[in-house]
């Protein structure tokens, strides 16, 4: 009994792939790294009125959280 229970689990295992492609992951990392930077930008700057702050640093987070919107969305 234990036996069948193994092999079922083994190919069950076998069956299982991963819910995204290999792109959409490449695509996640990306905006992973987008989102960290456009928020990097805006911490450093210490200016408050600065052209990196208040525009550079959300436009690049807009673009990453589009981005993470499309990876997800994508076929």
């Amino acid at each position: 009994m234990s036996k069948a229970r193994a092999r079922a689990k083994k190919a069950a295992a076998k069956n299982q792939t991963l819910v995204f492609g290999k792109q959409q992951y490449i695509l996640f990392g990306a905006s992973v790294a987008l989102i960290a930077l456009g928020y990097t930008l805006m911490a450093l700057d210490n200016q408050i009125e600065s052209f990196v702050s208040l525009t550079l640093s959300p436009i690049i987070l807009i673009t990453g959280y589009m981005l993470v919107i499309y990876a997800i969305l994508k076929r």
